[in-house]
């Protein structure tokens, strides 16, 4: 998917990149209580007025959290933990 078709789904919305110690602090003060340490990965997402609207961070450890800001500025944060992954190889030799 381009940046452009992206950019019309979200309604314009634009990713942005997070420094991970702040977005490890902001998920913490929101309750999250998966992991101590900070996030190996994070990333907005803003409106077109420059609000932030979604914040997703990407831990180590396997929790992933999202943090839902809505435009009254009331918020919900939902976190998930990948407990495995799968990979599946096709051998089409053998087809």
């Amino acid at each position: 998917m381009t940046a452009v078709s992206q950019q019309c789904l979200r309604g314009g919305w634009q990713r942005v990149s997070i420094d991970i110690a702040k977005a490890g602090g902001i998920f913490r003060s929101a309750g999250f209580e998966g992991s101590a340490a900070d996030p190996v990965e994070a990333w907005g997402h803003r409106d077109r007025a420059g609000r932030w609207r979604r914040l997703h961070a990407r831990y180590g450890c396997g929790w992933r959290t999202t943090l839902v800001v809505r435009l009254d500025d009331t918020c919900s944060l939902s976190s998930a933990k990948k407990i495995c992954a799968v990979r599946i190889v096709f051998d089409r030799a053998g087809i």
